[in-house]
């Protein structure tokens, strides 16, 4: 009896992975993330206005437009760059949303020219401090600029 052998291709054969419960890789993980940051937007020496971005409108409005339907941003204190390095907790079992911990703002730095003063918008990151009060502004506070601290 003269028997064939017949060739198969080789096969692969995938299965799918679907999760169907949260599972932690390695432990529980950090309770909290530090984030390290330093307040040097503006002046040392000289105190400047800051504002919150509050109306949705990008750049510095001072006065609101009620014909054209927008408000002012929001005054929040005087402030002078204090070229310390802060940091900041926040939770680690929530996501990071930089513009609830750092909102978008603004700080009027005043240029003196002889008796002329004119004013520098400069778009900033806010920190106001653990109780809310304390403010201090950053132009470093981009994804690539701001450093994260995990303790092991």
């Amino acid at each position: 009896m003269n028997m064939k052998k017949e060739w198969i291709s080789p096969r692969t054969n995938y299965q799918k992975f679907v999760p169907n419960e949260y599972c932690a890789p390695c432990g529980d993980g950090p309770e909290e993330v530090t984030y390290y940051f330093q307040c040097n937007a503006g002046l040392y020496t000289t105190w400047q206005e800051v504002y919150q971005e509050t109306n949705g409108i990008a750049g510095l409005q001072t006065s609101g437009n009620i014909w054209q339907g927008y408000s002012a941003d929001t005054y929040l204190n005087d402030y002078h760059a204090c070229n310390a390095t802060h940091q900041v907790k926040v939770d680690a079992n929530t996501p990071f949303n930089i513009d609830e911990v750092f909102p978008l703002g603004y700080v009027l730095v005043p240029h003196q020219s002889g008796w002329q003063t004119t004013y520098e918008v400069l778009p900033v990151r806010i920190w106001r401090g653990e109780n809310g009060r304390n403010v201090h502004c950053t132009t470093n506070i981009g994804e690539e600029h701001y450093v994260p601290h995990n303790p092991s």
